[in-house]
């Protein structure tokens, strides 16, 4: 084979390599364009959510101060209605114990007699002895004559009787027993030395809104 040949056979082959080289580069080039693109896709996708995930945030933001805000004022409102609620029976306690409490010595000295005992004159009427148990005994009452005084009240009685040294300032059991099966009429027991001992007892003949009276003992009570 000649050299002039040989040259044009070379010249071919670089020929060939020159454009398979610059195909291959350029389809290089394109995928790294492409690759980029992409890329500059992805971030601007991330930088958009990015903003939108800060956007929502500053949304929320409101809302949770909101919530924070009811939140606190129903705490506000549950303390308020917890403390009204410890007054008002702190409130009721006092109450109880003003109305519950003892018989004082100046309340003592102006006890009187304060209706007319018409049906209790003579010591010798009795009344219906359930109708005696049935009534409502609480609240204070005065015998004049031996200068008794009782206080009676759902949870204990309170006695100021000077010669027998109690001066209404202790609280007592009681009770009104009923008697009717051995045909006596009720009785109205204060435990002042305990259940262990005798009651001071009181045998009810009769009862009025304003007074009850004791037959066998020839004494009246008048609510004060």
């Amino acid at each position: 084979m000649s050299v002039f040949y040989k040259k044009n056979i070379m010249v071919m082959l670089l020929s060939l390599i020159l454009v398979c080289v610059t195909g291959c580069g350029q389809g290089n080039v394109e995928r790294l364009e492409v690759n980029q693109e992409a890329v500059n896709v992805q971030t601007e996708i991330n930088a958009q959510g990015t903003a939108g995930e800060q956007e929502d945030n500053e949304k929320q933001k409101p809302v949770d101060m909101q919530e924070t805000a009811d939140t606190q004022e129903n705490a506000s409102v549950a303390e308020e209605t917890s403390t009204e609620a410890k007054e008002n029976f702190d409130e009721n306690i006092s109450n109880y114990y003003e109305v519950a409490e003892g018989i004082s010595a100046e309340e003592y000295e102006n006890f009187k007699i304060t209706a007319d005992a018409a049906d209790a004159q003579g010591y010798n009427q009795f009344d219906d002895f359930a109708s005696v148990m049935s009534q409502d005994f609480t609240g204070t009452w005065y015998d004049p004559e031996m200068g008794e005084a009782i206080r009676i009240t759902k949870e204990a009685a309170y006695v100021y009787i000077p010669f027998l040294d109690e001066y209404g300032d202790i609280p007592y059991e009681w009770e009104l027993i009923d008697r009717s099966d051995r045909k006596l009429c009720p009785e109205l027991a204060i435990y002042i030395s305990g259940r262990g001992a005798g009651p001071l007892a009181y045998y009810v003949g009769g009862f009025r809104k304003d007074y009850f009276w004791c037959n066998s003992q020839m004494q009246i009570f008048y609510r004060q």
